[in-house]
């Protein structure tokens, strides 16, 4: 009796043969293969989500400028939603940069969230705020100027520019009368690049500017 209670002690202390462990590091190989996508994909959701309360910050300061100065911006491009900051009527801090940039766009945002002051004396100057300082794109007011008799559904800014997509399948939009939405790019031809402009793929974003 006490050779088989010594036996099964000995069982109990002797830990996973190699066969064993394999098994036990494929299963959990498996499991975090099946859960990383989802775990990045709720990742890039929460950043699309900050990137649309971006855009309501952007809209804003549009109404800003507007209520001052009685008409919207005139310019193009980033310049389009960039006038209230010319115009000082928002600040040159860190704080108002950062709507300027989407969460996915991870390198520009440790840029502004880093040493503000080198970017704070770039920024004094509006011409230097072009696409390197931010996520977004603007209406092309030059060649395609806004209707006020239409105002809804009139795109008037963007995320992503021709930097490339801050969103894995979708885009952020901001239209005219301050409606928010996302345009999902199911439609791209395999292999097809999302960019703004005239010659955008997508043909909603042809009215856009990005520099």
């Amino acid at each position: 009796m006490r050779k088989q209670c010594d036996t099964l002690q000995l069982r109990g202390q002797r830990g996973f043969t190699l066969v064993e462990l394999m098994v036990v590091i494929a299963i959990i190989a498996a499991i975090v293969a099946l859960v990383l996508p989802t775990l990045g994909g709720a990742r890039d959701r929460a950043k699309a989500v900050e990137c649309s309360v971006n855009l309501k910050e952007i809209y804003g300061t549009i109404n800003l400028y507007k209520g001052e100065l009685n008409h919207y911006p005139s310019a193009s491009g980033v310049r389009f939603f960039l006038q209230p900051w010319e115009r000082k009527i928002i600040e040159n801090d860190s704080k108002y940069a950062k709507i300027y940039v989407c969460p996915g766009d991870e390198n520009l945002l440790q840029m502004i969230e880093g040493d503000y002051s080198f970017v704070a004396e770039q920024l004094e100057d509006l011409d230097h705020f072009d696409s390197e300082y931010t996520s977004y794109a603007g209406r092309n007011q030059k060649d395609y100027p806004m209707d006020f008799n239409k105002r809804a559904s009139q795109l008037i800014v963007s995320d992503d520019d021709e930097m490339g997509l801050n969103h894995r399948t979708l885009v952020n939009v901001l239209y005219l009368d301050g409606i928010i939405d996302k345009v999902r790019l199911d439609d791209l031809a395999e292999g097809e690049e999302f960019y703004v402009g005239e010659d955008s793929p997508i043909e909603e974003f042809r009215v856009l500017q990005s520099d």
